[in-house]
């Protein structure tokens, strides 16, 4: 053999080699960026799927495609398939990934034809048919005795359980797929989605249990020390603070937990108010503030010195102190916005508790006037509207007993101020309405005889009102249609007939009825109508103000305040240019 034959000879082969390990070398880098995203996109379980993974697996679908094109017939040739429909499945390019994997299953044998199967089952699920899917996955779990395959089977099952709000299936088929799955790795990924949905469903024992193999079978500094810290919280939760206790106190000891430190001496805080410990709770928490400064532990610190004082020490001074403080600690707190209510709901308890005292004392100075005005027999003293006085008193007690009872938990205040209203304030339009909320107050306080005694009153007094009407319902009583809600029908029937009649019928309804929805809405339909279509804002007005003195709380009094400052500063303006009273 000359050596001109050898030198070629090795050429060729050099060629068919170089070529060769080109091919293979395209392909592993496809199985290195398809691990890279699944790595991505396991750690992010549960949310939206990362960028670095959607690249990846972009980068996926582009070598091996170029595999698939330069070498068809190539041993790699299933493998690249399932890779590529994978990653356009977690790409969310559903269609696509149907068209791959049903190719994939004429290519290939009965294994990769229950692979296939799988993920064409899953393109079912993303393409609105959850049905057919799990139907189609216990199909395949009956006909495999692969573990590892049934393991993976179960979590789709979970996730598609999950997507359909039946949880209890769910939590049923990932602790399935935990004992299935034989990587460490993958069964600590299976666990914490268990623990976290079964912690979510208050199923303690069964979040313990997972929480606990979290621990076992978990890497993840990060999700060891989650794991460890909701350990606690689900022994607080069931009662067992002696094990919270002891737990937390071995950690608190141990620098590898340093990073939870702050929480985990929330918890003992959380422990101290359950067990009534009241003073060691404040103590735990205020240097809780001081050791972890400007952090969300700080914050929700602050935030349960604010609840303990609104709640059980009533001193809403040092309540709205601690609630203000919460976001300055951390902006991103879950406590921040909870925060920013209780200030604006003790700001305004304070408001109409200085109200209230105001126009008590407003109101006691002019009855002593007007009782000076008749011994002295004074004839040319301006008149008093002593009613509106005792409205503003009866609305500002109602704003305090609304407050009082359904955001501060002080029932009993509450009911005193609602019955401060019915006997001192009998002309109130409040009066019904506060008769109301005390019966329903009495009734969750288990006193139905005094509950009843005020429906009865209601029915008496009010029988007009929607609370007599809900009343009557509730008790299964003869409801008739009231006068006002006739007259409310008639006048819809008739506008778009003879406006001028059901105009007369709407200003009907007010003259007898003004404590109603009937005659909310008969009022707002008339200021509305003056001030849109007949661009009369006078009468427009009059009809707001009327909303703002008898229904103030109602959906109509509420967007009738927005109106009046525009149409008063609209009449004040045309006056000004004319000279004249807008007709």
């Amino acid at each position: 053999m000359s050596v001109k034959t050898i030198y070629s000879f090795f050429l060729s082969v050099l060629v068919v080699v170089s070529l060769s390990c080109a091919y293979f070398n395209t392909f592993y880098n496809a199985e290195q960026y398809f691990a890279k995203a699944e790595q991505a996109r396991l750690e992010k379980m549960g949310e939206n799927l990362p960028a670095s993974a959607i690249d990846a697996y972009a980068k996926v679908i582009e070598k091996s495609n170029r595999v698939l094109e330069k070498y068809p017939n190539t041993k790699y040739r299933i493998r690249a398939l399932l890779l590529i429909g994978m990653s356009r499945f977690h790409r969310q390019e559903y269609r696509l990934a149907v068209n791959i994997f049903k190719q994939l299953y004429q290519e290939g044998n009965a294994h990769e034809q229950s692979e296939a199967t799988y993920w064409l089952a899953l393109c079912k699920w993303k393409l609105g048919k959850p049905q057919p899917a799990l139907d189609d996955l216990h199909g395949l779990l009956e006909a495999t005795d692969d573990d590892q395959f049934r393991s993976k089977i179960y979590l789709s099952i979970a996730e598609i359980n999950l997507d359909l709000n039946n949880d209890r299936e769910a939590l049923n088929s990932l602790e399935k797929a935990a004992g299935f799955t034989r990587e460490r790795s993958e069964k600590g990924q299976i666990y914490y989605r268990l623990s976290e949905l079964a912690f979510a469903r208050k199923d303690y024992p069964r979040a313990l249990m997972a929480y606990k193999n979290v621990l076992k079978n978990s890497s993840s500094k990060k999700r060891i020390e989650e794991a460890n810290l909701q350990i606690v919280r689900v022994y607080r939760l069931m009662g067992d603070f002696k094990t919270a206790s002891n737990r937390i106190k071995n950690m608190l000891v141990d620098e590898s937990f340093s990073a939870i430190y702050g929480d985990l001496e929330l918890e003992l805080a959380k422990m101290y108010f359950i067990q009534e410990l009241n003073d060691n709770a404040v103590t735990r928490l205020e240097s809780i503030t001081l050791d972890y400064p400007k952090t969300p532990t700080s914050a929700e610190a602050y935030y349960l010195l604010g609840e303990y004082m609104l709640l059980t020490d009533w001193d809403l001074e040092n309540a709205r102190k601690y609630h203000a403080q919460v976001s300055k600690e951390s902006r991103t707190s879950p406590f921040a916005k909870s925060s920013q209510k209780r200030i604006k709901e003790i700001d305004q308890y304070l408001s109409a508790e200085e109200q209230a005292q105001n126009l008590r004392e407003q109101l006691e100075n002019m009855v002593a006037a007007l009782l000076d005005t008749s011994a002295t027999d004074t004839v040319d003293t301006e008149p008093i509207d002593i009613s509106k006085i005792e409205g503003d008193i009866a609305a500002a007690l109602y704003s305090l007993s609304e407050l009082e009872a359904f955001h501060f938990e002080r029932g009993d205040l509450a009911m005193d101020h609602l019955t401060e209203i019915i006997n001192d304030y009998p002309n109130s339009v409040l009066r019904p309405k506060a008769m109301f909320t005390l019966s329903y107050l009495l009734e969750e306080n288990d006193d139905s005889l005094k509950a009843d005694r005020y429906q009865r009153q209601i029915l008496s007094e009010y029988p007009k009102s929607d609370f007599a009407d809900y009343i009557r319902n509730k008790k299964n009583l003869a409801v008739e249609e009231s006068a006002s809600a006739r007259l409310l029908r008639k006048a819809e029937q008739l506008w778009y007939m003879d406006p001028l009649s059901a105009l007369n019928n709407y200003k009907t309804i007010l003259k007898g009825d003004s404590t109603s929805e009937s005659s909310a809405r008969a009022a707002y339909f008339l200021a509305y109508q003056y001030d849109r279509l007949y661009q009369e804002p006078d009468s427009a007005l009059k009809y707001y103000e009327w909303l703002l003195k008898y229904q103030p709380e109602s959906e109509q009094g509420r967007s009738a305040k927005k109106q009046i400052d525009f149409l008063q500063s609209l009449l004040v303006a045309t006056q000004a240019d004319t000279g004249d009273t807008l007709r």
